[in-house]
């Protein structure tokens, strides 16, 4: 009666019980679980993600998957008290830095006002 992961939170995120992922056991694209530590997955491999503003960073944009969150609501929640004096420079930097450790997965999106984790809310 056990499910193939032995992390009741993955279980809860796949859905409902006995429901399974793609074939071969693989999760496939990229997942994000919030629920304890930040836990970033890649084709069910596990992604580094270094830094505590990168980890914010992704941690922020994935609390509004599939929808824009504005620079200066990503700036206030990197830098609560002060922040650098170009916020939209540092952000953009952090964006680059971020699409960088998730490779070959095209995860955020630029806008004109901000950016966008395009994942769908189950995957986070």
């Amino acid at each position: 009666m056990g499910s193939e992961t032995e992390d009741p939170a993955a279980d809860v995120l796949r859905g409902a019980a006995g429901e399974s992922g793609p074939p071969g056991g693989a999760e496939a694209g990229l997942r994000v679980c919030l629920l304890g530590p930040l836990d970033v997955r890649l084709d069910g491999r596990v992604v580094q993600v270094g830094g505590f503003r990168l980890r914010a960073l992704l941690v922020r944009l994935a609390l509004d998957a599939g929808r824009p969150v504005a620079v200066a609501t990503l700036a206030a929640a990197l830098w609560p008290d002060e922040g650098p004096a170009e916020p939209g420079h540092a952000v953009q930097s952090l964006v680059s830095r971020l699409r960088s450790a998730l490779g070959r997965h095209p995860a955020v999106r630029t806008l004109s006002t901000g950016y966008c984790l395009e994942l769908p809310v189950e995957a986070v």
